[in-house]
């Protein structure tokens, strides 16, 4: 048996939303993660800043989505100092050739980044322009940007 090389998913707000809203789009990175890769998907902190409305019946797909995922492990990766340290310099980077990347974005490069060390990394975004221009702002050559679909 060939042992697959690991590859993580991380997710942004729009992905989440994206993997939320379509049983179907997120069964296929469900299969794409377990029999492709060796890898599991993820979802940085801040973004759970960007995904919650409040209103109860739009969020139900959301904790649907995060509860499936975090079945068999908590696939919220937390926030240390050195990723927020590391998301301020990115982002301060961006901002010199786009003039309105979102901190959320930077976060989710930075995490991105962080892993590459282990695996390569996919990042999905609905955001795909500023996610790019971040990673840009990196050294990894590990990380690929992709809209879900």
């Amino acid at each position: 048996m060939t042992q697959l090389k690991r590859r993580d998913v991380l997710l942004d707000s729009g992905a989440v939303s994206a993997l939320a809203h379509d049983r179907k789009l997120l069964e296929a990175y469900l299969r794409l993660v377990k029999e492709d890769y060796d890898g599991s998907i993820r979802i940085p902190q801040p973004v759970l800043g960007e995904i919650f409305t409040g209103d109860p019946r739009k969020d139900v797909v959301v904790h649907r989505l995060i509860n499936e995922l975090c079945a068999k492990e908590n696939v919220v990766d937390q926030l240390t100092d050195a990723i927020a340290k590391r998301a301020s310099v990115l982002r301060h980077k961006a901002l010199m050739v786009e003039d309105d990347i979102e901190p959320t974005d930077a976060f989710v490069v930075s995490y991105a980044e962080e892993r590459s060390a282990r695996s390569s990394i996919l990042i999905l975004t609905s955001d795909f322009k500023h996610i790019n221009t971040l990673v840009g702002k990196t050294d990894c050559k590990n990380i690929d940007v992709e809209v879900p679909r």
